[in-house]
């Protein structure tokens, strides 16, 4: 009996995208005014880079982000770091977040996250409002949101586009003044080899499996272990430049409503996994579709057997996962992100839904 396909995991590459024309630049993503960088870790660095140059030492963060966005800070200035408590939306707790920005707010940057597709309360729009009036830099995070029709709503954004496309690196920075360094096609060449050689064996069972997996986590290793600022590979940049975004937005936003109806249809489902947002915005397109699972690692486990592999966004710093942040924590322990991307379809999302019945109802 054929095993069913996978769902998830790193991208593969049909060596034929490499051969598409550019298509017309979609937004900032594809605009040439936008800064790209081997990851968004290090377009982050950039922008912060630039802040410190003007100044500013005083990192705040929300206390539920990606432990990367930390590292990012490390060898661009003398940071002092700083978590702001969260509330149960994965926003920053007001009170707190205007009491932090007040004090030194020209010393002071904050990394903006909106987490999912859910946008920030307008009570921390309009402390952003008055922070900034005051002198705060805001760097926005659009990892998230990276093909939400909207444009950035800060002078500095960045992200990582590689969680969106098959690309074997790419981050983005909106407004940097900096610019990075040589870029390693070394690198990106031995990634593209691995997504080619991924591709082959999930359409036509070529080659060893093994092999490419070793080859995807001795390059990503590689990519972490980076302290400094390259630009995006050449391979990436012909890539990017050659989406068509516009379409791979509408899959997922389809793939996204196809899943959620499913679970909303289903109680057996919702006794398990609930959507952790509300219905989408207009306009809005997902990374996925988090969910909070009362067995989130059992489930986890479970969807794994059945080749399906769902991440956990994200994995949280030390100071967060063993400081006084318990709301972070908690959703940090129930929160799954299931794979809606543009690989998939209609068929797909049905398949992950019963898969999710049949975990219920055990």
């Amino acid at each position: 009996m054929t095993a069913a396909p996978e769902i998830g995991s790193d991208f593969d590459l049909d060596p034929r995208s490499l051969a598409r024309p550019p298509t017309t630049p979609w937004g900032w993503v594809q605009d040439p005014a936008t800064t790209r960088t081997m990851s968004g870790r290090e377009a982050l660095r950039l922008l912060l880079r630039d802040a410190a140059t003007e100044g500013r030492c005083r990192l705040l963060l929300p206390a539920y982000l990606c432990d990367s966005v930390e590292q990012a800070a490390q060898g661009v200035g003398d940071w002092e770091v700083e978590y702001l408590p969260m509330t149960d939306r994965l926003e920053p707790r007001a009170d707190a977040l205007g009491e932090a920005l007040a004090r030194d707010p020209e010393r002071t940057v904050l990394v903006h996250v909106q987490v999912f597709a859910r946008p920030w309360s307008t009570d921390l729009d309009t402390v952003l409002s008055e922070a900034t009036s005051r002198g705060a830099t805001v760097l926005e995070d659009r990892t998230h949101t990276l093909l939400s029709a909207s444009q950035p709503q800060f002078p500095r954004a960045f992200a990582s586009a590689r969680k969106w496309l098959p690309l074997p690196d790419g981050g983005l920075a909106w407004g940097a003044a900096g610019s990075p360094d040589p870029t390693d096609e070394t690198a990106a060449g031995a990634r593209r080899d691995a997504m080619q050689a991924k591709h082959a064996y999930l359409t036509r069972r070529e080659g060893d499996k093994d092999a490419f997996l070793n080859a995807f986590s001795r390059t990503e290793h590689a990519l972490d272990a980076v302290h400094d600022v390259r630009a995006m590979s050449s391979i990436s940049q012909a890539l990017l430049e050659s989406a068509d975004l516009s379409a791979i937005a509408l899959v997922r936003r389809e793939n996204h409503d196809v899943l959620r109806r499913a679970i909303e249809e289903s109680p057996a489902i919702q006794d398990e996994v609930v959507p952790f947002e509300p219905d989408l915005a207009p306009g809005a397109v997902p990374l996925g579709l988090p969910v909070v699972a009362r067995q989130r690692d059992d489930l986890r486990r479970f969807l794994i057997r059945n080749r399906v592999y769902c991440p956990i966004h994200w994995p949280l710093p030390d100071a967060v996962a063993d400081g006084p942040h318990p709301v972070a924590q908690a959703r940090n322990r129930q929160l799954l992100t299931l794979v809606i991307d543009q690989r998939y379809s209609a068929a797909d999302m049905a398949r992950v839904a019963t898969l999710l019945e049949e975990f219920a109802s055990r």
